[in-house]
């Protein structure tokens, strides 16, 4: 995957700060995003 190795990257340079929990914060609320849009949509596709 592309992302493991951005998100690599990205702790990497905030593994020193507050921000990486952010970042860890903020990439849950957009996988939790994606999932509802999906269910959503299966949701719509068996109708």
């Amino acid at each position: 995957m592309i992302f493991s190795e951005f998100d690599m990257v990205v702790g990497g340079l905030t593994k020193q700060s507050q921000t990486n929990h952010y970042y860890l914060i903020a990439k849950m609320a957009m996988d939790i995003q994606k999932t509802m849009i999906r269910l959503k949509q299966s949701r719509e596709n068996v109708r």
